[in-house]
């Protein structure tokens, strides 16, 4: 072989041929760059997610795969649990964190973003809010949010864990957080329904009762209770139930300075009379 030929065999050796894979990631993050999430599918979404994962190879076949394990629900497949994601689609623990993160990390970014004192000028922006808290969520929760006497928002904070269909709060975790802990002299519920139904049911109305008669007891006027369906909310105080006062009702009272509305007489009732006490007792509250 002549001098001429055997240079032309090593660089040809020397010459390395880019995988398709390569060519479509590059593809993929230009388009990423450009545009965002705009445009992309939900399989490409997840094919787009794994390559921080997956350092080489095709992803789009896997994307595909997990995407219909989950019934072609993207949001399916970042609520499923880490373990539930590894057997069923056969990934790695590393792969199956990235995944679980997502909503997560969203809550995070919404916490720090509406964090501190912040003030709602309506009932539409608290609910807009209490949409939020439940991103992700697939059994029932209930908040509290707690708010100082100028109706700054001071806290908030989950006071109870249920199933996809119920939840049972105990208000002793309601006061401890709302009272106890915040000094808060007005407090909104919110709880989500996650099977997808807006419209209240006896138990939410019955559990508003009994903690507006307690919070009245104990001198913290109960705003609002809002339940949240996916993209949807309604409001007690929008709705007229129990008379709550709502946050456009307060807002209205303080801007005229005037007092806020008054609380509904509760101190006839045994019950709260018995479970005031029980709490005050728990606590060493005299």
């Amino acid at each position: 072989m002549d001098n001429a030929a055997e240079d032309k065999k090593n660089k040809s050796a020397k010459i390395k041929i880019e995988p398709d894979y390569l060519k479509h990631r590059t593809r993929m993050r230009e388009r990423y760059k450009k545009h965002g999430l705009e445009g992309f599918l939900d399989y490409e979404v997840l094919e787009f997610l794994l390559y921080y994962s997956l350092r080489r190879g095709d992803t789009k076949k896997l994307a595909k795969r997990i995407l219909a394990q989950f019934g072609g629900k993207l949001h399916l497949v970042f609520e499923a649990n880490q373990n539930d994601l590894m057997k069923r689609c056969k990934i790695s623990d590393v792969t199956a964190i990235l995944m679980t993160m997502i909503v997560p990390a969203y809550r995070r970014y919404f916490e720090s973003k509406w964090g501190g004192r912040r003030s709602f000028e309506n009932t539409h922006q608290l609910g807009e809010f209490a949409k939020h808290l439940f991103i992700g969520k697939i059994v029932e929760h209930i908040y509290v949010i707690c708010f100082d006497a100028r109706l700054r928002m001071v806290h908030h904070q989950c006071v109870a864990v249920g199933t996809v269909d119920q939840v049972a709060l105990y208000p002793r975790e309601l006061l401890r957080v709302a009272v106890l802990e915040h000094q808060a002299s007005y407090v909104a519920m919110a709880h989500n329904h996650p099977a997808g139904s807006v419209e209240l049911t006896r138990e939410d109305l019955d559990t508003t009762a009994a903690t507006q008669s307690i919070m009245n007891e104990l001198g913290v006027t109960l705003l609002d209770h809002i339940i949240v369906a996916g993209d949807d909310f309604v409001s007690f105080a929008q709705r007229g139930y129990l008379q709550l006062p709502g946050i456009d009702g307060v807002n209205k009272s303080i801007k005229k300075n005037l007092a806020p509305p008054p609380h509904n007489n509760a101190a006839n009732d045994p019950f709260v009379k018995e479970f005031t006490d029980k709490v005050r007792k728990h606590f060493g509250k005299s």
